[in-house]
């Protein structure tokens, strides 16, 4: 007697196995991960572009520094790390705040006691300066230090105070004016970028620019309206160029790509830091932008999967 086969069965069977074959395809291929952007972060730590400038803002958790063939960044511990072509991960310090590394040089925040630097592979280090830091900048003419108290301080090489700007009370008084009240909490800067001679703050729903020249602050105007919509933005620095990524959601405890407002302003926007004004460049949305191999990436998030695509630019 012939053995019957359940041809339905096995078709099924085969589908199915042919989706996970797909998936763990995508997966292994780096662009679609069921982990965290964090995960993503270390996964890709050399593909991630980094771009020299006038001054260098100091490196935080998901940031990198290169320099002289080192890739130097935060584990998934805190501890300061770096590691070179082909080496393992070297620990250099553990515990501290944002740090910088110039040429041989280590300056790194040590809590509330201020700026410290050591050299490189040394155990005896010194303090730069003073004071609740919460984030640093340094250059060749320029220091620039952000403090607990949200105070912007402008320094010259020798660490010699040129000027000073109160950022909580411009932010607290261009909101209310704005929309009435203020709604932040706190007023601590997700991110502190260097441009052409200013500053760029973000925080979790406006962007501001300070111009070290002329000692003042303005905002980025977001296309899109705050009052009605729940924003996510994020910003980035990619060569010599400011990138804005700015998108509308329904107010949930936790977003997915499935929250996401249908409206023309979602998108990614170039700034220009001279006034704070956006241009458009892209419709691509997502949750935070990144820079592979000197190429601009959207890393968007959805329930179960999080993937990572190519920005389409318009303009470039």
């Amino acid at each position: 007697m012939k053995k019957k086969y359940n041809v339905k069965g096995i078709v099924y069977k085969v589908v199915f196995l042919a989706i996970i074959l797909a998936l763990l395809v995508i997966i292994v291929s780096g662009r679609y991960s069921f982990g965290s952007f964090y995960d993503f972060f270390y996964k890709h730590l050399e593909e991630i572009s980094y771009y020299e400038d006038d001054v260098l803002t100091a490196v935080s958790t998901c940031e990198i520094q290169k320099v002289n063939g080192y890739t130097y960044y935060f584990n998934k511990e805190d501890d300061l790390c770096r590691k070179g072509d082909g080496q393992d991960e070297e620990t250099l310090l553990s515990g501290e705040g944002e740090f910088l590394v110039e040429g041989n040089t280590l300056y790194y925040i040590c809590g509330v006691e201020g700026i410290y630097c050591r050299t490189i592979g040394s155990e005896n280090e010194k303090k730069v300066i003073d004071g609740d830091i919460y984030k640093f900048a340094m250059g060749k003419d320029v220091s620039i230090t952000y403090d607990v108290n949200n105070f912007l301080f402008i320094y010259d090489k020798d660490w010699n105070k040129r000027n000073v700007f109160n950022v909580e009370k411009y932010i607290r008084r261009y909101e209310k004016k704005k929309y009435g009240e203020s709604d932040l909490r706190d007023i601590y800067p997700r991110d502190m970028i260097y441009a052409e001679g200013h500053i760029i703050l973000s925080y979790e729903k406006d962007v501001f620019i300070y111009s070290i020249e002329k000692n003042e602050m303005f905002p980025v105007q977001s296309p899109i309206d705050r009052k009605d919509n729940d924003l996510i933005l994020d910003i980035i620095k990619k060569g010599n160029k400011l990138y804005y990524l700015g998108v509308a959601y329904e107010y949930t405890d936790l977003h997915t790509c499935d929250d996401r407002i249908e409206c023309k302003e979602n998108g990614i926007y170039q700034v220009d830091v001279k006034n704070g004004k956006l241009s458009k460049v892209s419709d691509d949305c997502g949750f935070f932008l990144v820079c592979l191999n000197d190429e601009l990436y959207v890393f968007d998030s959805g329930l179960l999967i999080n993937k990572i695509h190519k920005v389409d630019l318009m303009h470039e």
